[in-house]
């Protein structure tokens, strides 16, 4: 019965599809998996990522709702690296976007 699908669960859509569907524990899922909760942690600043704008462009808005330009710099560049060469990412990496992310999130809201 486990496999079954739930007619009342709310599936994921936006993000959180996009989250859940990061399951892996390689160097490049895990830098993605960061900065996609960066994202969501910006949406709940009232601060959303438009479609068509690049990770680098969104940065100077990240950074106004932040308050923290180095780990948003650090996590964009990584997420960068990650997205389009997953080879080149290696673990510390990863460590490091995901210690960016830690630091974002302790940081009070500006």
């Amino acid at each position: 019965l486990a496999g079954l699908r739930n007619p009342f669960a709310r599936t994921p859509d936006g993000l959180r599809a996009a989250l859940a569907a990061l399951g892996g524990d390689d160097p490049a899922t895990r830098t993605r998996r960061a900065y996609v909760r960066l994202l969501l942690l910006l949406e709940g600043r009232e601060q959303r990522r438009p479609p068509a704008q690049t990770p680098a462009e969104f940065a100077p808005a990240a950074v106004a709702a932040t308050q923290a330009a180095e780990p948003v710099a650090q996590l964009t560049a990584a997420y960068e690296r990650a997205r389009y060469n997953p080879a080149g990412v290696s673990p510390a990496i990863a460590a490091d976007a995901e210690a960016a992310l830690r630091n974002l999130d302790a940081t009070p809201r500006p």
